[in-house]
């Protein structure tokens, strides 16, 4: 129905006489008392007599300019997807209230000359990084999925990784020496606060409940039919102690694995460390962590690299006819000619290569190789050195190696670098915050770095948003914390900006007042809700956006265009009588110049008319006069 309908009451046909505006007539019957006009359905429910008049009215609505989008009102969320509620012992009276990013959160800030950790074609990364106090080296984008970055320091360096949230929170490493130029950083927000409170809480590994570890970690191989996981260091590095005194070589509770901190290692004066003394150290600790070790000191040489016509020197041992040597079976039989002196047997394996290994006894004691030729090149072509041994490391499960920095340790990559392993950080899993590596030192220099990661989620699976519930506590030093309730784990300290509120993930929390110190506030996911009431929200909110030109409210922009019309209307109206008025003058006028009046014409038009009439009469009686002469002349 568009237009106003005057029914009629028809009782004798049980129905109505319909007539509209324009003139249409048409009968709608009764069906089951009800009759249907367009859709819309009148429903009889009392005894109409014949010839009763109903009138039905077209009133605009709002909603006439409306479509409906959603077809399920259960679709339609009703409450709020969280909740914000004071604490009951607040001191100051400030009421909280939570918006929504009206567009995805965030995306993260690519700091200028950092590495980007979630980059799609770079999923593996080789490099030497040169290391300073408080620098970015990469940084790691929420959604990033499952990375490692791992570094071969030397057994002397003092080199560290720390991550770092965009919040300031430090999750890993020794404390930033310089937070205030860190926290600089444009990745790094704001309003932050630098935080190591998880460093010296030990609080690492119960951060969000995330799966990440700083020191060395291993897995059963995949497919494996048990679930062993077998580990060969590298040689372990040279160190020899000429002090005279004792040398701690890794402190006390600065390396724990499995679990299990570790006693100190110590190297006796006068002594070299070797992979004996590192097997020693870890197996007095195996019941405890599941890992137990033996020495080794396996060296591969590749056929390629022979260089024959060249003498050996094996632990201080010529190899006789070595230098005459002319296959790999010639030479590895010279060489177990003379294990029994050099403590070193030989072989062949399945690939070819020529295998040394230490006798039984002997295991993972250490092999020179050295020639007598001016050019000091030995047949195996390999440099003249000591090649010290290597531990083997077997545990029923998983093989992980914690280096400790929190409560007065100092764990550090070099500790691991003295067991012929690398150090790095480990993570499983989605990252839920941009997170920041650095790589530093007491003193400039460098290390080689090796970082993967599986990528990054895309950002609708970013979980940026803010779901698990958190508290936020107001501090007498002008800064509030957000602490995630499940972990407790402090996840951004930040100067308090009133103007900005609280923002954290997709929400900002606002407040009517300035909160005061000892304040708590918690948020939390609604227990009845289902989604986010944003877009009702939205909706309601458009009688006050200004989306007219001239910054006008939808309310604001109907009545200026009202008010526009009626005065353009109002206008016209005048013109046109005006506009009459000079028309008129203008035909008075013209009529005064050209001497003739079309009223006097028109008079003198009938005048001429009647006179014609007139004469005409004469004519027709002066015929009839003249036919009757000529019949009586007959």
């Amino acid at each position: 129905v568009s237009e106003q309908l005057t029914l009629t009451w028809d009782k004798k046909n049980n129905g109505f006489i319909v007539d509209n505006p324009s003139g249409k007539t048409f009968f709608a019957a009764n069906n089951v008392d009800e009759v249907d006009l367009h859709g819309v359905k009148l429903r009889n429910v009392g005894d109409l007599q014949d010839g009763e008049i109903l009138t039905l009215t077209v009133i605009d609505r709002p909603a006439k300019f409306m479509t409906m989008v959603v077809q399920n009102e259960n679709e339609v969320a009703a409450a709020s997807r969280l909740t914000v509620k004071a604490s009951a012992s607040n001191v100051s009276s400030a009421l909280p209230q939570i918006d929504y990013s009206n567009s995805s959160p965030k995306a993260s800030v690519v700091a200028s000359g950092v590495f980007d950790l979630s980059t799609a074609n770079v999923r593996q990364f080789d490099a030497t990084v040169s290391f300073s106090s408080s620098e970015l080296w990469a940084q790691v984008p929420s959604g990033t999925t499952n990375f490692r970055v791992e570094i071969q320091p030397s057994e002397t360096s003092s080199v560290q990784l720390q991550l770092v949230t965009a919040n300031g929170v430090q999750l890993l490493g020794g404390s930033v020496s310089d937070p205030e130029t860190l926290l600089s950083n444009e990745f790094f927000d704001s309003s932050a606060v630098y935080s190591d409170a998880a460093l010296q809480n030990e609080a690492t590994a119960n951060y969000r409940d995330l799966d990440i570890v700083y020191g060395y970690r291993a897995e059963a191989a995949l497919g494996a039919s048990n679930t062993l996981t077998t580990v060969t260091t590298g040689s372990i590095p040279r160190q020899v102690n000429a002090t005279g005194v004792d040398e701690s070589i890794i402190g006390a509770g600065d390396l724990r694995l499995n679990g299990i901190a570790l006693s100190e290692l110590v190297l006796p004066a006068n002594e070299e460390l070797s992979a004996l003394d590192v097997v020693a150290w870890l197996n007095q600790h195996s019941d405890e962590t599941g890992v137990s070790a033996q020495a080794t000191n396996l060296i591969k040489v590749n056929p390629s690299t022979l260089a024959y016509g060249s003498s050996l020197v094996l632990n201080d041992v010529t190899i006789a006819g070595a230098e005459s040597a002319l296959n790999v079976a010639a030479l590895v039989g010279l060489i177990n000619d003379a294990s029994a002196a050099t403590n070193v047997d030989a072989y062949v394996d399945a690939d070819g290569k020529i295998n040394l290994l230490n006798r039984p006894g002997h295991e993972g004691e250490g092999i020179t190789l050295a020639s007598t030729d001016v050019d000091g090149v030995n047949t195996l072509g390999l440099s003249s050195k000591l090649y010290s041994g290597q531990v083997i490391l077997d545990s029923t499960g998983s093989l992980q190696f914690d280096l400790v920095t929190s409560a007065g340790h100092g764990g550090k990559p070099a500790d691991l670098a003295a067991l012929g392993l690398s150090a790095g950080l480990y993570f499983s899993g989605t990252v839920p915050e941009d997170l920041a590596i650095l790589v530093t030192g007491d003193e400039p220099g460098s290390t080689s770095v090796k970082a993967v990661s599986g990528g990054v989620l895309s950002q609708s699976n970013s979980p940026r948003v803010m779901e698990a519930k958190f508290s936020i506590s107001f501090s007498d030093d002008g800064t509030y914390s957000i602490t995630e309730v499940e972990s407790g784990s402090i996840v951004a300290k930040r100067i308090y900006d009133h103007l900005l509120g609280v923002q954290y993930g997709d929400i900002t929390v606002r407040f009517d007042q300035a909160p005061e110190a000892g304040d708590e506030f918690i948020i939390e996911p609604a227990a009845a809700g289902s989604g986010n009431n944003g877009s009702i929200a939205a909706l309601a909110n458009l009688q006050q956006e200004k989306v007219f030109v001239g910054g006008n409210t939808f309310s604001g922009g109907y009545i200026k265009i009202l008010n526009d019309v009626g005065t353009k209307s109002f206008a016209a109206t005048i013109a046109k009588d005006a506009l009459e008025v000079v028309y008129q003058q203008a035909v008075e006028k013209r009529d005064s110049k050209v001497g003739v009046s079309l009223d006097q014409e028109a008079a003198s038009l009938i005048r001429f008319q009647q006179a014609f009439q007139a004469a005409a009469q004469v004519i027709q009686t002066s015929s009839k006069l003249f036919d009757t002469i000529l019949s009586a002349s007959n």
